[in-house]
C-alpha cells in the first residue's frame, strides 16, 4: 500500500448538497474536514469575515459550494435587486480564494462549484448564466495568475440538492 497523506481541507458551503457530499467523501478518507456555511455563521460574502477567517486558519484544499439565492425569471421582470444579491456568490467565491491565497502557505488547490447554467442563453437564466460564466472565467484567470496553486472549477448540471429538490 502506498503512504496516507491527511490534508486539511476546508468546504465552503458544506451544510448540505454537494458540499455535504463532499465533507463525507474527504472524511472517509481521513481527511481532516472543516465544512462552514452561513449555518455555522460564516458568511462568504462579507469579506471582512473571509479575511479574518483565513488569518488564523490554513488548508492545503479548499472546496467552495456555497450558493446564493438563485434568480429565474424574464429580463424585464426580475427585480434587480433580487439579480444583484445572485452575483453575491461571485464576490463570494473571490473573498475565498483572495484570502486563502494570501495566507495559506501551503494551499495547493481550490475547487469552485460553478454551474452548467454558464452554458445556456436567454431566459429564464440569464443572470444565473451571466453570474456562472463569471466565476468561470475567474478561475480560468486565476488559475494561471496563482499557479502552482491549483483552481478548478466545476459545472454541474441540475443535481437533486436542496437547491433544486
Amino acid at each position: 500500500g502506498g503512504e496516507v497523506f491527511m490534508a486539511k481541507v476546508l468546504i465552503v458551503g458544506g451544510n448540505s448538497g454537494i458540499g455535504l457530499a463532499a465533507v463525507h467523501l474527504f472524511k472517509q478518507h481521513g481527511h481532516e474536514v472543516t465544512s462552514l456555511s452561513r449555518a455555522t455563521q460564516f458568511d462568504y460574502t462579507n469579506e471582512t469575515v473571509v479575511e479574518g477567517y483565513f488569518k488564523n486558519h490554513i488548508f492545503q484544499y479548499i472546496v467552495i459550494t456555497a450558493t446564493t439565492p438563485l434568480v429565474f425569471g424574464l429580463f424585464r421582470e426580475i427585480d434587480i435587486r433580487s439579480a444583484r444579491l445572485n452575483f453575491e456568490k461571485y464576490w463570494g467565491v473571490v473573498h475565498v480564494v483572495h484570502y486563502a491565497a494570501k495566507h495559506c502557505k501551503h494551499l495547493e488547490a481550490v475547487t469552485i462549484i460553478s454551474g452548467a447554467a454558464s452554458g445556456k442563453r436567454g431566459a429564464p437564466t440569464t443572470y444565473l448564466t451571466v453570474n456562472c460564466a463569471a466565476i468561470n472565467t475567474l478561475a480560468e484567470s486565476l488559475a494561471i495568475e496563482l499557479a502552482p496553486i491549483r483552481i478548478n472549477v466545476v459545472s454541474p448540471g441540475v443535481t437533486d440538492t436542496p437547491l433544486y429538490g
